[in-house]
């Protein structure tokens, strides 16, 4: 936004209050206009950024693909989260996801809510195994297709609770509260089997079918510290 057009608003106002107002409180009155204008540019940056991540929660939710046009409104999405503070780090810049440091925090709380309630809380780690060679082959942007479109796959099975997260780059960690090793299971081979039926956008003619390994542990089963199961986990995963 100018700053030029708040200038000339500024001196126009100054002027038609007229010259009765000492130097000083012209001063202030000029910079309190110019914050006020700013301030409702501001509002109205935040308020399109709220909704556009709320229709884009929306859209995950419902299962929508990300289209080339999805991938756009992406990409708008991540410059305006850039004015609401989305440095900070919640939102990996690439996919979309949840980030790493969004997970640390997040397992954490699950964990602890789990113990409180006496629930179950599991957590899986999954490896896109062709990742590293599409990137090395190919464009990032190729590479991070895979997790994008793996990660709608995901999305379409999760609940509400479920949290999804890009762990490392190749890697994507599910934080899902109140489930058992036996749903869990069931989970990862409903995913085994959709994986064989989906067509991934970019990247179906260079890899075919997609590979990928899973492991997971059990709150409280596995252990209730998150390091020590995030730990397990990732021995799973290398085993």
């Amino acid at each position: 936004m100018s700053t030029i057009p708040l200038l000339i608003a500024g001196y126009i106002i100054l002027f038609y209050l007229g010259t009765g107002i000492s130097a000083r409180a012209s001063i202030l009155l000029f910079i309190a206009i110019i914050c006020s204008i700013l301030g409702i540019f501001l509002i109205g940056e935040i308020t399109s950024s709220v909704l556009n991540l709320h229709r884009l929660a929306r859209t995950m939710v419902n299962g929508a693909k990300f289209k080339k046009t999805s991938r756009n409104e992406l990409e708008q999405l991540k410059e305006s989260l850039k004015i609401m503070g989305g440095g900070l780090g919640i939102l990996d810049r690439e996919t979309g996801l949840y980030s790493r440091s969004f997970f640390e925090t997040a397992f954490h709380q699950e964990l602890e809510k789990s113990i409180s309630l006496q629930r179950p809380c599991g957590l899986v780690l999954v490896q896109i195994i062709d990742y590293d060679a599409c990137l090395k082959r190919y464009r990032r942007d190729i590479a991070n297709s895979l997790l994008i479109d793996f990660g709608q796959i995901l999305i379409r099975n999760l609940q509400e609770d479920d949290r999804l997260i890009r762990y490392e780059a190749d890697k994507l960690a599910l934080i899902l509260p109140g489930k058992t090793a036996i749903r869990i299971k069931s989970f990862i081979e409903t995913i085994k089997q959709k994986i064989k039926r989906y067509s991934f956008n970019y990247a179906q003619e260079i890899i075919g079918e997609l590979r990928v390994d899973f492991a997971f542990v059990v709150c409280p089963a596995d252990g209730t510290d998150s390091e020590q199961l995030i730990q397990k986990v990732n021995k799973k995963l290398n085993e």
